[in-house]
């Protein structure tokens, strides 16, 4: 269309019609609707884009193709239904949609492309659905109103920058599908408090959750084997993170301006750690290193040509802690050896607790207990402070009253054994757990102190066709957040 439209036009698509060509009616500020006909299947490259005034549109289920910024800034749009016979959102197909509070994503869409629904200001949910593969580059970056969003484990990739900037996002759970968080997918997300990281994922990237200012604490599981630079830069809040049992590398810069970090453990898997890596971490005052050979600390050359090679701690007030029988290795070497107090300490803690029931304490803070049979009424870990995580294997019958009574540091608890009761006081106190999994179909039968004390938002996962069991059982009733799995 060329030339000016009147004030508040209206505008009906003749039937007959095939494609509304590129460009159709772009930059038509004063166009109100369009009625497009049944007989349209293509929707050109930005045939409606920049116009202002567009409030909502209904595209029939003959559309199969909807081109790149079709429907770029249209500052105005509310409301729009999208046909079941697309399989693709284009790039920016709807970036700049800044009226745009909610869209139903169709089950015939499989890939989400680069920054569809970027700069949409207003949109505050979204539901992905099953069908959906690939989330792209930058697809919700800056949706500043987006405060929930449901991933299937069907999405198989989320693209770097996918969620950078929306500031209302609050919690993520990222679908076990998943096996990379790329870079800066997460970046500028300030209110977000609650991020569920599957067994899947293998790496943290670049700046993944770089200025995440509201995060206090994150547990990577025990398959991330690379964390990349400036991963958690900036998150000022986090006090604690629990690093993965595999994990190799961690990238320059990873926890710089954590001024809230207290202290972190290595694991032995870690052979190098990047320079830089504690910048501005003011109340860091312990690293525990596990591995008997000191990690290699590589020279990295930053964006102004400077040459780092230091991890940028404070030597004095922070104390090193390592494996019995490393110190010397570690006070031979050019950088850990900066350390004014390097402490050797016994790592590995094991033993019984039950006649055929085995508990073993990882190095970073995960407690695996395993074997046949009953646990010990007079094995308890109550109060232990060193386990952030519960790993009950399949065959463990029962567990003791009491356990893992006011275990503050705790943070997971994952109940793989088909158990018919959870012990008195079990959990009690451990008020910061935020993710239980039990594979039970059947709810294991608590009583009011065995969870006491526990958030009832904490995440309680469990099989997809169970979740109605468990909110109908007493005192699991109690709990909000169901989450399904596999």
């Amino acid at each position: 269309y060329a030339g000016l439209m009147p004030e508040n036009t209206h505008i009906v698509v003749k039937e007959g019609v095939r494609k509304i060509c590129s460009r159709a009616v772009c930059d038509c500020e004063n166009l109100i609707s369009i009625i497009i006909p049944n007989s349209v299947i293509s929707i050109g490259w930005s045939a409606f884009g920049n116009c202002k005034s567009l409030e909502s549109i209904i595209l029939p289920n003959s559309v199969m193709e909807i081109e790149e910024n079709a429907f770029l800034n249209c500052s105005s749009l509310s409301s729009v239904i999208l046909p079941n016979s697309i399989n693709q959102l284009e790039e920016r197909t709807f970036s700049g949609c800044s009226s745009l509070e909610s869209i139903v994503i169709p089950d015939s869409v499989i890939n989400i492309g680069k920054c569809v629904f970027s700069d949409c200001i207003s949109l505050k949910s979204i539901i992905i659905p099953n069908s959906v593969i690939e989330i792209g580059i930058g697809a919700f970056c800056r949706c500043n109103s987006l405060m929930l969003i449901v991933l299937p484990n069907s999405v198989k990739k989320i693209k770097a920058e996918a969620f950078m900037l929306c500031k209302s996002l609050s919690s993520i759970t990222i679908p076990n599908s998943v096996s990379e968080i790329e870079c800066d997918t997460f970046h500028g997300c300030e209110s977000l408090l609650s991020v569920s990281i599957p067994n899947s994922v293998v790496k943290i990237g670049r700046g993944a959750f770089r200025a995440c200012c509201s995060l206090e604490s994150i547990v990577l599981p025990n398959s991330v084997i690379e964390i990349g630079e400036e991963a958690f830069f900036y998150c000022y809040s986090l006090e604690s993170i629990m690093l993965s049992n595999v994990v190799t590398k961690i990238g320059y810069g990873a926890f710089q301006f954590c001024e809230s970090l207290k202290s972190i453990i290595f694991p032995k898997s870690v052979i190098e750690i990047g320079p830089s890596v504690f910048v501005s971490c003011n109340s860091l005052n312990l690293v525990v290193c596990l591995n008997s050979t000191p990690p290699i600390i590589p020279f990295v050359r930053s964006w102004n040509n400077f040459l780092h090679t230091d991890l940028d701690v404070n030597y004095e007030t922070c104390a090193l802690k390592v494996p019995k029988g490393s110190k010397q290795a570690y006070l031979d070497h050019p950088e850990w050896s900066k350390f004014t107090r390097i402490d050797e300490v016994e790592l590995l803690i094991e033993g019984k607790c039950g006649d055929d029931v085995i508990f073993k304490l990882q190095d970073n803070g995960t407690m695996i207990i395993s074997g046949c049979g009953e646990m010990g009424n007079d094995n308890t870990f109550e109060n232990d402070n060193r386990i952030k995580r519960v790993v009950i294997k399949e065959g463990v019958a029962s567990f003791s009253a009491n356990a893992f009574k006011d275990c503050r540091k705790l943070r997971i608890v994952e109940i793989e054994s088909p158990l018919e009761e959870i012990a008195e006081g079990a959990f009690a106190g451990c008020e910061n757990i935020f993710s239980i999994t039990i594979m039970n179909e059947i709810p294991p039968i608590v009583s009011e102190h065995t969870l006491e004390g526990l958030m009832r938002t904490t995440e309680i996962r469990v099989p997809a066709n169970a979740i109605r069991y468990y909110k109908a059982a007493k005192y699991w009733n109690e709990f909000t957040n169901y989450v399904a799995i596999d």
